[in-house]
């Protein structure tokens, strides 16, 4: 609410400022500029933060107390709420997207390989929200080592990118 609120107090040009950014990471339809990428790099170390807020939000407006019946499929805020999902891959798409956008605009392929970072994120999230979905066993025999080998790839490729391109440290 404090970023809408429309008066000029509370820093009015700042608050527009980021409400411009937020729309710019969203709708990425022109060059992408350095508050663009910061502020949506900033997200996505978020989307976990978001992801709790959701679910934090989503009990208290269901008026649901600390039970275990948060565990059970039929939660509408619990483990199985298909929002989580979505809520956690959100920053990564936008900054996937981002990426497109810089490849497009600068042809570079470095933004290419930067863009599959954020993509190898997707599928570990999805696959994780699968163990409430399926059952067990699937979960055990399948979509388990099928989540572990997304999480294993992207960690990795995070971490090398991370160190030789963002911090640049060969």
């Amino acid at each position: 609410m404090a970023l809408i609120f429309p008066f000029h107090i509370f820093y009015l040009s700042s608050r527009y400022f980021l409400l411009r950014t937020l729309w710019r990471i969203v709708f990425p339809l022109q060059a992408i500029a350095f508050a663009d990428f910061f502020l949506a790099d900033i997200l996505t170390s978020m989307s976990k933060v978001f992801s709790d807020l959701e679910r934090s939000v989503c009990r208290m407006v269901h008026r649901q107390v600390a039970t275990i019946a948060w565990f059970e499929a039929d939660s509408v805020c619990g483990s199985h709420s298909v929002a989580i999902p979505i809520v956690l891959v959100l920053p990564y798409l936008f900054r996937l997207f981002q990426c497109l956008r810089q490849y497009k605009d600068t042809r570079d392929k470095t933004t290419l390989f930067n863009a599959l970072k954020y993509s190898t994120a997707v599928p570990v999230i999805f696959v994780s929200a699968l163990k409430y979905h399926v059952f067990p066993d699937n979960w055990v025999n399948l979509y388990r080592p099928l989540w572990l080998v997304s999480a294993v790839v992207n960690c990795l490729y995070s971490f090398y990118w991370d160190l030789t391109r963002d911090w640049d440290l060969r």
